[in-house]
């Protein structure tokens, strides 16, 4: 799928964009479907904000998520917590 058709992108918060991009995607059971890793371990916040802004200013044409960076240190924090 073209992530201008994504629908998250387009959503009035930017929490299931958050949780995509740091938990990923992985089909459920085995099934075939989409597969993309996640970048909790692998991002900053801030490098991860900065991917998300870019994602909708890009594909969704939207503007910013105005409580963008407080959602994804939030989630970002439990992710690397839950890893421990």
């Amino acid at each position: 799928m073209h992530l201008s058709l994504s629908s998250a992108l387009r959503l009035p918060r930017p929490d299931n964009v958050v949780r995509i991009v740091l938990e990923g995607i992985q089909p459920i059971g085995g099934a075939a479907g989409p597969i993309m890793p996640g970048f909790a371990a692998i991002l900053t916040d801030d490098q991860l904000i900065a991917r998300i802004d870019q994602l909708r200013k890009d594909f969704a044409r939207m503007p910013p998520w105005t409580a963008l960076d407080r959602v994804v240190r939030s989630a970002n924090a439990k992710a690397l917590q839950a890893q421990r």
